[in-house]
């Protein structure tokens, strides 16, 4: 199994569109640091622009948790604990946010859900 090393930051806001800004200038300033591209920081933003107007209008929780990992080679921004309905409304939006960001992956346990998008710092071909 091969190690992968990442730093890790976490992010705990109130599910209102005033503090979205906070996510989208994490994700800006930490791929500015990987040596991102400016089309590739807009487009990481653009995707997580899309799930937080997506949480917003389930009006479904009152809290999110962000975490930002940051790899050598990418940074993966994923939404937690998001409820069950959520990802069952959004699945099929996948294709929109995979044309934004390299990956998105979706975790479920019993009942809660969560999103990760995956900006890669060069452009891959497998997503």
């Amino acid at each position: 199994m091969v190690k992968t090393n990442s730093d890790l930051l976490e992010l705990d806001i109130p599910a209102n569109s005033t503090f979205f800004e906070l996510i989208r200038l994490m994700a800006a300033g930490l791929g500015a640091r990987m040596n991102f591209t400016y089309d590739h920081i807009e487009d990481l933003k653009l995707g997580l622009e899309e799930v937080c107007a997506k949480i917003i209008e389930t009006k479904a929780i009152s809290d999110i948790h962000i975490k930002f990992k940051v790899f050598s080679d990418r940074l993966q921004v994923c939404f937690e604990y998001l409820p069950l309905t959520f990802m069952e409304k959004e699945k099929a939006r996948g294709l929109i946010l995979k044309a934004i960001v390299d990956r998105v992956v979706w975790e479920v346990d019993e009942e809660r859900c969560s999103i990760c998008l995956t900006k890669y710092t060069t452009k891959r071909v497998n997503r």
